[in-house]
């Protein structure tokens, strides 16, 4: 790898050096060696949250560049298409926004490095990656897994040897067709292909989490962590770990984690609150919650089982029925898990 140096540059939104009292401000990351702007982000933050800021900022540069670093490990057997291979590259950025803004965009991006260049493999593994999480976390239905299916194919028409591609069909057999035969000969195949690769091991530690093979997916991906110790996924993957392993004290620090390196990560505050709940802190779930406010099925499923904790049947009651009115088509599995947890047995069942 030839070394690469950057410049990480602050301006504010009114004066242009940086000002730490400005409510807005951008950080910039450029190549010193030919000036390429590498990456951006813009922070809003009250007058008083400079530590806050600090820490967040240090997490974004880092990670920009080491999805720089990794990418340009990847153009070598990219595509050679330049405008092709810029789009791609937003489109991993954007990937790592992790909402559903995140997903359209970088869906868009990775679409259109495929219309510059049809044989860029690597394009459609992303492709197919982010039709699976889009599913996978509500934003689409549920049949996205299908075009999922159908866009992994091309890598594998391309470049048989993709052990992405090989990852996340394996993904898709754990979270559509529950094929888990399948299932584990797609993530062999691509731990074969490719047994360091982060991404990789954390698509198999899925199928191990699924299979109750704990261990395997803890030793899956604290591998992974030695190599990208800033993939959101992985470290929101070792927090659901630790939470079902009762693991509490790991668990919350982990799910603080990807909050840390990713603040619009969907669904990590969720998992947090459950954590707290768990540890027997209901209060601190509800400050958590009231502070969010994204409209998916994961917020009134949690507030129903937070105000249960509390005591508060009749908060309860009304975001079950909210939850149940707005998502009973979609969400059986959340509804049932609101009913186990206040003891409602039957009603869970059916």
């Amino acid at each position: 790898m030839r070394e690469r140096a950057v410049v990480v540059q602050f301006k504010n939104a009114s004066r242009g050096p940086l000002c730490l009292l400005d409510r807005l401000l951008t950080a910039q990351l450029i190549s010193a060696h030919d000036g390429v702007h590498l990456w951006s982000n813009t922070y809003d933050r009250p007058f008083g949250d400079v530590l806050e800021l600090q820490d967040e900022l240090a997490a974004g540069v880092a990670r920009a560049l080491e999805v720089t670093v990794r990418s340009e490990t990847l153009q070598t057997h990219g595509s050679s298409n330049s405008e092709a291979y810029e789009f791609y590259l937003r489109g991993l950025h954007s990937l790592e926004v992790f909402n559903g803004v995140g997903f359209e965009t970088d869906g868009n991006y990775f679409q259109q490095a495929l219309d510059l260049d049809p044989n860029f493999g690597q394009a459609a593994a992303q492709l197919g990656r982010m039709y699976t999480l889009e599913a996978e976390f509500g934003y689409a239905l549920a049949q996205t897994y299908e075009r999922a299916r159908r866009t992994l194919e091309t890598p594998f028409k391309l470049d048989p040897t993709s052990g992405i591609a090989h990852a996340w069909l394996g993904w898709v057999h754990i979270g559509y067709d529950w094929q888990w035969a399948s299932a584990n000969s797609d993530m062999q195949e691509a731990l074969r292909l490719a047994p360091h690769d982060p991404e990789v091991q954390v698509c198999a530690s899925r199928l191990a989490m699924a299979l109750g093979h704990w261990d395997e997916a803890i030793r899956l991906l604290t591998s992974a962590t030695t190599r990208d110790p800033l993939f959101n996924s992985l470290v929101n993957s070792q927090s659901e770990i630790y939470l079902r392993t009762d693991r509490l004290a790991e668990a919350e620090a982990a799910e603080r984690r990807v909050l840390e390196i990713s603040p619009t990560y969907v669904s990590a505050p969720f998992n947090l609150a459950k954590i707290l709940l768990a540890e027997g802190r209901p209060e601190d779930a509800l400050a958590l919650m009231t502070s969010r406010q994204q409209s998916i099925p994961d917020r009134p499923a949690t507030l129903a089982l937070i105000y249960h904790a509390l005591g508060r049947k009749v908060d309860s009651d009304a975001h079950l029925a909210a939850l149940i009115h707005q998502y009973q088509d979609d969400e059986a599995f959340e509804i049932a898990e609101v009913f186990a947890f206040r003891g409602e047995a039957d009603e869970a069942f059916r």
